[in-house]
This record gives C-alpha cells, structure tokens and sequence, in this order.
C-alpha cells in the first residue's frame, strides 16, 4: 500500500490552492466492447498494481479519454509513429466487469466516487488544524489517508497503439484526495502476439 508516500506529501502542505472549475468535455461512450489487445493490456496493468495496491482498489468503470502519443509519453518508445485520426479526442469505453472479476477491484461511477473523495479528502484535517490554530497528530493524518485510500479511485487511460500494433501507451491515475495520489504512463510491447509491459514513461505523485 502506497499510504506512507501519500501521508508524507499530505504533512508537508500547509495550504490549498484555489480550486479551479472548467466546463467538462462531452464524452462519447464507445458501443463497441474492448478489444483482446485493449483486454490483454489493462489486465497486464491492473495484476502489476495489485502488488503495489494489495487491498485492492476501486476502479472507474469507463476509460478516461487521453489521447496519448510521443508529446505527452515525454519520449517513451521513440520513433513510434502513432496513426492520425484515431477517433475523436472524447470517445472513451466502458469497463466490463469480466475484465476484472478475476482480480480484488470494485468497479463505481466516476462521478459518485469523486464526490465521495473529495468529502473525505484528508487534505481536510490539515485545513482545519491550520484555520483552529491546532496541531495535527501524526495519527490523525494517517488515519485521515487510510480512510481516503479506501474511497480512491484508479483512472485507466484509453490505449494509443503505433500503426502496426507493436508498441502501446497507457496510462493510469490513482487519487484519493487534492493532494493524495499517483501515476504512471506505461509502454508495452508486443512479441509474437504476447503483450509485456516494457518501460515506465514518466510518473507523478502527489
């Protein structure tokens, strides 16, 4: 579990940032299912998380709608050339709960679970210390982040393939609070139909 890192963070703000809105795009839910290469991936991903995430973790029951490319993978898998007019920036699928029901994760609406989040981002201990002059325990930022762990929510990213589906780009993102989470952008390759995963492109926590 990843809760030492995140309580670490979480105890060295002191203060939170403006919470910035903008409107959110449309997103256009894919009919089709996911493909066996799409499947393979996400599995790959998901089993390698489980050893990091060992009580397992809620998952977004549909893709985010990244479309990722050398720009954004900072440099992973150089000289991929990704195919233009791969779809619309905003079309996303739907995460069937066959992909997961061999593992320890629950599937839930995006939307509910970020509510859920963020009325018990632990972020808000911090704050309240902060504006009632009083000193926060250890303790209790570490039980604040436990309890945020349990409600976080693992974003998948929709998959960018070069054109001859030898090399993919995935990404996923786990938050649990404003300042409570991480992420990884992930290359894997292809061997003889076998997908592996083959380097870490970049990360972030926070």
């Amino acid at each position: 579990m990843r809760v030492p890192k995140l309580i670490a963070f979480i105890c060295l703000c002191t203060t939170l940032g403006a919470a910035q809105t903008s409107e959110k795009p449309h997103l256009n839910i894919s009919a089709e299912a996911l493909t066996a290469e799409q499947v393979a991936i996400y599995q790959l991903l998901l089993s390698d998380l489980l050893k990091e995430y060992e009580d397992g973790f809620n998952l977004a029951n549909r893709t985010e709608a990244k479309r990722l490319g050398p720009s954004s993978s900072q440099g992973c898998g150089n000289g991929i050339e990704y195919p233009p007019g791969e779809g619309p920036a905003g079309v996303v699928h739907r995460i069937d709960s066959k992909l997961v029901q061999s593992f320890k994760i629950t599937l839930v609406d995006p939307e509910s679970q970020q509510q859920i989040i963020k009325d018990g981002d632990p972020q808000k201990v911090v704050l309240k210390a902060i504006e009632e002059g009083k000193k926060v325990s250890d303790k209790e930022v570490e039980e604040a982040v436990k309890a945020a762990f349990t409600h976080g929510m693992l974003w998948l990213s929709e998959i960018a393939f070069d054109k001859d589906h030898h090399q993919a780009v995935v990404s996923y993102s786990f938050v649990c609070g404003s300042l409570c989470g991480d992420g990884k952008t992930l290359l894997f390759e292809s061997t003889d139909g076998k997908w592996k995963r083959a380097e870490v492109c970049s990360q972030w926590v926070s």
